[in-house]
């Protein structure tokens, strides 16, 4: 099959290439018999980043657009090409590495000296002669492209350690990623650049918008590679997090922080940015400084080294303070922002003055605070009132027998004048009438 620039297209039958990670014994052909004797001459799986990053072998980080995929994937890149040691408490091997670019090249430079703000020693020197960029990637699915760079890499004075792929979906032009046949394709090419140079090859891909699928496209790239981690992001923490290992047990999360550093000024007096990796686990608070930390504080806070000083001077002032003690607390000093470093010198911040005109606006008086003001006072409470009893009604007047005068004939006595009733009484008695006389009958 013929390529757009017309070399060979790769498939999955184009390399005639000889096993997989290890040779067979010697005059056994491609497909060689390995007996369980010959299975304990090969050695373990070895790393360039102990339990993430295996040796000679098929990595590939995915996440989504704008989760930090490319900054981490440098920062991988410069710890094992500046010989540190180290990243994020993982041992790390030291080599030199090629990174291809398939994008944002022309900001490659800021993003890697925003990485050695924060480390001392000038990293960078160390990365001079280890550190390689190549400012395109090759169509994996063109024969010409991939032998053409597998050429330039051995052309180098030392085998890489590692080869980064950023993105894989720029080195599948014209190919469909959702095709296995494709994908089959350029994970070949990919063993093929392993292989020929005897590098780790990581390759930068993007997640699919379902992210509990995996990578995008056909599920043939996650059973193709021999790693593949997952990045995602929250705010300004991105974590690292194990999607398949094969040969060994998934590694813990590590979590990791971008950060906006300010480079300098461009031509036109804007500040000059970029972002950087952190390492969450080494913020420290200035209340946990060791001694060293605090005496390399204490002197640069003093107005008589108000100058950037550097190393051999500030170890002069602390009474020969060892190196490893003042490089150890300088990095300390420099990721909590209390020392600021430039080259091999450093200082605290200075302080910035106000422009005039724009002096804080001091925050209004407020009125003097009232005691609290106190509830009423409530009337004396009174003892509950007894209910009145009923008035008496009045006497009655005593019944009087009426009298006859002499000469009268019996009758009706006079009617007697009612008798008046007492003041403010309810009802009026009534008088009782007197009892009548029998008349009495003359004898005849």
């Amino acid at each position: 099959m013929i390529g757009d620039n017309g070399s060979p297209r790769i498939t999955v039958e184009s390399f005639d290439l000889p096993g997989d990670n290890q040779q067979g014994p010697p005059g056994r052909g491609r497909f060689p018999l390995f007996s369980i004797a010959d299975l304990k001459k090969i050695p373990p799986p070895s790393w360039i980043i102990r339990d993430i990053l295996p040796a000679d072998s098929l990595c590939v980080l995915v996440g989504q657009p704008g989760a930090g995929k490319s900054f981490v994937a440098l920062d991988l890149a410069l710890s094992i090409a500046s010989g540190s040691g180290g990243w994020n408490g993982h041992k790390a091997a030291d080599g030199p590495v090629v990174y291809l670019a398939g994008e944002g090249v022309g900001g490659l430079l800021k993003r890697v000296e925003a990485w050695s703000c924060y480390r001392l020693g000038n990293p960078l020197d160390a990365c001079q002669e280890t550190f390689f960029v190549v400012p395109r990637v090759p169509n994996l699915l063109e024969q010409l492209d991939v032998e053409e760079l597998v050429a330039a890499i051995k052309a180098t004075a030392k085998p890489p350690k590692l080869v980064i792929v950023d993105t894989l979906a720029r080195a599948l032009a014209g190919g469909d990623e959702n095709s296995a046949k494709d994908v089959g394709g350029a994970i070949q090419a990919l063993d093929y650049l392993r292989r020929e140079t005897g590098s780790t090859v990581l390759c930068v891909h993007h997640l699919g918008k379902d992210e509990s699928r995996g990578a995008r496209g056909s599920s043939a790239l996650l059973g193709g590679c021999d790693m593949m981690a997952g990045l995602s992001k929250d705010g300004d923490t991105v974590t690292l997090k194990s999607m398949k290992s094969k040969d060994s047990e998934p590694f813990h999360s590590v979590t990791l922080r971008l950060e906006q550093v300010t480079l300098g000024l461009d031509l036109e007096d804007e500040p000059v940015t970029s972002l950087r990796v952190r390492p969450e686990s080494r913020i420290e608070k200035e209340e946990t400084l060791s001694a060293p930390a605090a005496r390399i504080l204490k002197l640069l806070r003093d107005p008589a080294h108000a100058e950037w000083l550097g190393q051999k001077e500030i170890c002069w002032y602390l009474d020969n303070m060892p190196s490893s003690s003042f490089y150890r607390a300088a990095r300390v000093l420099v990721e909590n922002k209390k020392v600021v470093k430039r080259g091999s010198k450093f200082r605290v911040p200075p302080e910035p003055e106000p422009t005039p005109g724009t002096e804080p606006e001091l925050p209004p008086e407020l009125p003097p605070e009232l005691p609290p003001e106190l509830p009423p006072e409530l009337p004396p409470e009174l003892p509950p009132e007894l209910p009145r009893e009923p008035p008496l009604p009045p006497p009655l007047p005593p019944t009087r027998e009426p009298t006859r005068e002499p000469g009268k004939a019996p009758g009706k006595a006079p009617a007697k004048a009612p008798a008046k009733a007492p003041a403010k009484a309810p009802a009026k008695a009534p008088e009782p009438t007197p009892a009548r006389s029998r008349p009495r009958h003359r004898s005849r």
